[in-house]
């Protein structure tokens, strides 16, 4: 918390959007989505939450998920221009190499199992191997409880596994 204030994060309007969106799942596909679509700035969540909404076949949240992307996209286009989306394309190298395996920022501000063997002396091939097959087997986790039938008691444990494994299957959260 303090690491998030300290420095400006946007965590808590990042949580504020994953939670709010989970909360609404079943009861308003349509409102969950825009508000999945609402994180189109942390692109790196966007692979396990479609994924898992997917495989589970909420077609209306997908739909309204891309459907905001697309109208965040044109309205940022139509302001500014192309330049900041060649900004962001021309960013990733340094973002990959600088911040990620090189922890510019500090490990403790990356939150990723990545950045944890990192932390501890392992090489980037090893980060890579480690964080790729956490992520494997927390998304195979994922698909199997939400598309497990279960009764209504499971849906918070379901949400709240989703929270938790966004950050560990994702290689920079900062």
């Amino acid at each position: 918390m303090f690491v998030n204030l300290g420095h400006g994060n946007n965590g808590f309007l990042t949580a504020a959007l994953i939670g709010g969106a989970l909360a609404l799942l079943d009861r308003r596909p349509t409102a969950a989505g825009i508000l999945f679509g609402c994180l189109a700035y942390k692109p790196q969540l966007g692979l396990l939450i479609s994924l898992v909404l997917a495989l589970t076949g909420r077609w209306r949240v997908i739909v309204s998920a891309t459907a905001t992307v697309a109208v965040l996209t044109l309205v940022t286009t139509a302001i500014f221009g192309l330049e900041p989306w060649r900004a962001f394309l021309g960013s990733m190298q340094f973002t990959r190499v600088y911040v990620l395996e090189n922890g510019g920022p500090g490990w403790e501000k990356i939150q990723s199992v990545f950045s944890w063997v990192r932390m501890w002396g392992g090489s980037v091939p090893l980060a890579y191997a480690i964080h790729g097959g956490t992520a494997v087997l927390l998304t195979g986790a994922l698909v199997w409880l939400w598309r497990s039938r279960t009764d209504s008691r499971c849906k918070r444990p379901r949400s709240a596994s989703s929270q938790s494994s966004l950050p560990l299957t994702s290689s920079i959260t900062t």
